[in-house]
């Protein structure tokens, strides 16, 4: 029910979303109700939304990496390249397998890393000692 759901939303059908915010509604404790309902929203614009949906996942199950995964697409997309790559960072963790979602996943980490190092505020520099002359008194 869930995938054919999640199929109707990726192309729009509001009906479809509307199944699958119903089923996250009606199975609370399901991960990946929400994480459907998320990835429809956010493939019909809504990041938002989607955003919101995959952390609720996270708060159901913690491990689930497909929400990290997710949650890096949103906030590249959405032009939030540094809030991207601590989720990318828990994608890595959690995700074993060595495939095309993880390759990518470490491609786009290692791309993001230049940025992230001139956002991040320079360490503050150490104030030289000043002769005992130049001290006020």
């Amino acid at each position: 029910q869930v995938n054919l759901a999640n199929l109707r939303a990726r192309t729009g059908d509001g009906p479809a979303l509307d199944r699958l915010r119903l089923l996250a509604k009606v199975n609370p404790k399901s991960a990946r109700a929400r994480l459907a309902l998320a990835d429809a929203l956010e493939r019909t614009g809504r990041r938002g939304d989607a955003e919101t949906e995959a952390l609720a996942a996270l708060q159901i199950d913690p491990a689930l990496a497909e929400s990290w995964y997710l949650i890096a697409k949103i906030r590249y997309d959405a032009g939030r390249e540094n809030d991207a790559v601590p989720a990318l960072d828990q994608f890595l963790a959690a995700w074993p397998v060595d495939d095309e979602h993880r390759r990518a996943a470490a491609e786009l980490r290692k791309r993001l890393e230049p940025a992230r190092a001139q956002a991040a505020p320079a360490p503050p520099q150490p104030v030289a000692p000043q002769p005992a002359s130049v001290l006020p008194r």
